[in-house]
């Protein structure tokens, strides 16, 4: 029997979701709100709740994400509200964030727990399956023009018990591709600074390809966007992509994969992908940066606690830390590329007429 359908039969089994459409995946679903979303005039505060955001599988993780243009003038903070069968969460505040350097405090609204979850590291965790969530938005406008415009608001959301390993290797046209992407100076000793090394390089590389250095930012740069908090050491994707993402032209969010297929797609599309790892033979979680794989399938991985060229992992030992964290991603790439189809849910589709 396959992995998926039989993870999906255990996992639907525990708490009553809505039924699955055929073209969404049962494990993990990135969830688009609406966008874009304006904020309001300067010197104003919007509040704006959006009910009954419905991700179409049952989940328990949650990570929120927002891509801002125009972020000087730009201050927000975001809530949400989950629902499961037979509970409600109160409203849990995911914190304040900032565009603009010293008009607004970065802010994460950390260690909140209650009624069944955890809020930890910018990652909503909760100890039953929900079904739906609200968000509430409060917008507010600091500065002067341009007026800053919410591009993306959307969710990812797991299932964090029933992912399964990988299927067996198949070749195709990832294998052998080697992206051009190298690493900045700074080598790093914590989870916070992987992520800030890896989204630099990332944000490098599309610089690199459309020769412009307005998109890239230093790794101290994320990871003042990823405030120190007491009690919460942990990275916060959230902040992260939206560094990422303020950048024009730019879209960034975190999602989870189901399998190195997956990977395989987009690198097959030269589009480079950080990934999430901690498994039994890697104890220290961390994120690497995925630019290609080998011509017998093992994926290539500059790796910011060793710094370097980019070094191959066994596909098997690879595949093991991934699961670890759900087959955790992050993306950052040129909102005018195309992406990989049949996403499942698990992405953002774009294809232009070939």
């Amino acid at each position: 029997m396959p992995l998926l359908p039989f993870f999906a039969a255990l996992a639907f089994r525990q708490d009553p979701a809505p039924e699955q459409p055929q073209h969404v995946n049962p494990l993990a679903r990135f969830s688009v709100v609406t966008n874009p979303i304006q904020f309001p005039p300067a010197g104003q505060t919007q509040v704006q709740e959006i009910k009954g955001i419905v991700p179409e599988i049952a989940f328990d993780d949650v990570v929120p994400c927002w891509n801002v243009y125009a972020t000087r003038g730009a201050k927000l903070r975001i809530e949400i509200r989950v629902h499961g069968t037979g509970y409600d969460t109160a409203w849990i505040n995911l914190g304040t964030w900032s565009g603009g350097a010293g008009s607004a405090p970065l802010v994460v609204g950390v260690g909140q727990k209650g009624n069944g979850f955890e809020f930890v590291g910018g990652r909503i965790r909760l100890a039953r399956l929900a079904a739906s969530m609200d968000v509430r938005l409060t917008m507010t406008t600091l500065g002067e023009r341009p007026r800053p415009t919410m591009e993306l608001l959307g969710f990812s959301v797991c299932n964090s018990k029933f992912f399964g390993p990988s299927k067996a290797p198949e070749k195709d046209e990832s294998w052998g591709i080697k992206l051009p992407t190298s690493l900045p100076a700074l080598k790093s000793t914590s989870r916070k600074e992987s992520v800030a090394v890896c989204v630099s390089a990332t944000l490098k590389h599309w610089s690199d390809m459309i020769l412009t250095r307005e998109l890239e930012a230093t790794p101290q740069q994320i990871l003042a966007a990823m405030p120190t908090t007491e009690g919460d050491p942990e990275e916060n994707l959230s902040f992260a992509a939206a560094l990422a993402g303020s950048r024009m032209g730019i879209v960034s969010y975190p999602t989870h994969f189901t399998s190195i297929s997956d990977l395989q797609q987009w690198i097959e599309l030269r589009i480079p992908v950080i990934c999430e790892l901690y498994g039994k033979n890697d104890p220290k979680r961390r994120f690497v940066l995925l630019v290609g794989f080998t011509e017998t399938g093992s994926p290539l991985l500059l790796d910011p606690s060793k710094g370097g060229e980019a070094v191959a992992m066994p596909r098997s030992e690879f595949d093991e830390a991934w699961l670890a964290s759900q087959r955790g991603v992050l993306l950052a790439y040129l909102s005018s590329l195309d992406t990989p189809e049949n996403s499942r849910g698990l992405w953002i589709e774009r294809h232009t007429a070939r």
